[in-house]
C-alpha cells in the first residue's frame, strides 16, 4: 500500500491534469471539432509539473492537518486544491490571451 505522502503527491498531480482536461472538454462541448494538440499536452506537463513544486511546498503542513489513515481524503483534497490553484493561475492568463489575440484579428 502507498504511504500517505505518496496519495497526496498523486492528488496535487491529478488535480492540474483534470483541470487541463476539465478545459478542453468544455472547449470540445462548444466545437467537437477541437483536437487534443501539442498546446494542451504542454499545458498539461506544465501544470504537473507546478503540480509537483506545490506538493512539497505544501505537503509538510498538509498532512498534519488531516486525518490518519484517510487515503482517499488525503488524495481528494490534494487534488482539489491542486486544481483550484491551477484554475486561479490560468484563467485570468487564458482570458488576456483571448482578449489579446481577439484584439490582433481586430486590427
Amino acid at each position: 500500500m502507498l504511504s500517505l505522502e505518496y496519495v497526496a503527491v498523486l492528488g496535487y498531480l491529478f488535480g492540474p491534469i483534470l483541470r487541463t482536461v476539465y478545459d478542453y472538454g468544455l472547449k470540445w462541448m462548444e466545437d467537437p471539432d477541437i483536437e487534443f494538440n501539442t498546446r494542451y499536452l504542454v499545458t498539461m506537463l506544465v501544470s504537473a509539473v507546478t503540480g509537483i513544486i506545490v506538493a512539497f511546498m505544501y505537503l509538510p503542513g498538509f498532512l498534519q492537518s488531516l486525518p490518519e489513515g484517510s487515503a482517499l481524503f488525503i488524495f481528494v483534497s490534494a487534488a482539489t486544491q491542486s486544481f483550484t490553484l491551477n484554475h486561479l493561475i490560468n484563467r485570468p492568463l487564458e482570458s488576456r490571451f483571448k482578449r489579446e489575440a481577439e484584439e490582433v484579428e481586430g486590427d
